[in-house]
């Protein structure tokens, strides 16, 4: 249990300190991927349909609906 708990902080963190490097949804959809594969025991490609889905419709909600700004990535992923 201590250890799953831990993997979650660590990829907390570390999404913490993604998202102004590599963007808010490319740093969601890695989290995702990381929690639902190594936490839940997913297969690769349901992690990646669900991480894709879910970074998708956050940042839809959050940047396009409510018009919230993220931080402006070090690193643009596609332009």
């Amino acid at each position: 249990a201590f250890r799953r708990i831990g993997f979650g902080v660590a990829a907390l963190v570390a999404y913490r300190y993604l998202i102004p490097v590599i963007g808010f949804a490319p740093a969601t959809a890695l989290f995702i991927v990381a929690l639902s594969r190594f936490l839940e025991n997913a297969s690769w490609a349901r992690s990646l349909v669900f991480a894709v889905a879910t970074a998708a419709a956050s940042y839809y909600l959050l940047q396009v609906i409510l018009k919230i700004q993220m931080p402006v990535p070090v690193i643009r992923l596609g332009g």
